[in-house]
């Protein structure tokens, strides 16, 4: 958050650039744990080993 606004504050960057730098970052993250959530092994009902 701190370098987005000091980019904004030097002037290098319009305010929507770094919002849409900041969306760009959460959807990244987003996906990338709901990929990791897919993938996941999940625990059978029965408790046996898969």
């Amino acid at each position: 958050v701190g370098v987005g606004l000091t980019r904004v504050w030097l002037g290098v960057h319009w305010p929507s650039d770094v919002v849409g730098g900041w969306l760009l970052g959460a959807l990244v993250v987003a996906v990338a744990v709901w990929t990791h959530e897919l993938r996941r092994p999940r625990p059978r009902p029965d408790g046996a080993a898969s």
